[in-house]
């Protein structure tokens, strides 16, 4: 079992070296520059302020396709419906559908 967190998710600490193409229209600042080795850096998501994150082995996948997290209730386990959002570091962003789901409570890892 584990905790759900209210923390920031973020994808700051994730890189990779990938392969583009990028086509510099004639004329321009940038004509001519066409063989020049360069460093891009492309923002692929943020969330705004706090958020709820589980560990991805949480995430568990219904029939029905829906992502749910099993929460640890005294000495019941109950299926929480949530809406899955950015990942990192081995986290992943959660919002209940429906369903309760706060900070500081227990998941089911696994299983």
């Amino acid at each position: 079992m584990d905790v759900v967190g209210a923390g920031t998710a973020s994808t700051s600490d994730s890189t990779a070296a990938v392969q583009v193409r990028i086509t510099v229209p004639e004329p321009g600042p940038l004509a001519g520059q066409a063989e020049a080795a360069v460093k891009v850096t492309i923002k692929v998501g943020a969330s705004d302020g706090k958020v709820l994150t589980v560990p991805m082995a949480a995430i568990h996948t219904s029939s029905d396709g829906r992502a749910r997290v099993e929460v640890a209730r005294g000495s019941t386990v109950t299926d929480v419906h949530v809406t899955v959002g950015l990942a990192s570091a081995g986290v992943v962003e959660v919002k209940p559908d429906g369903g309760a789901l706060k900070a500081g409570e227990r998941v089911v890892v696994g299983g």
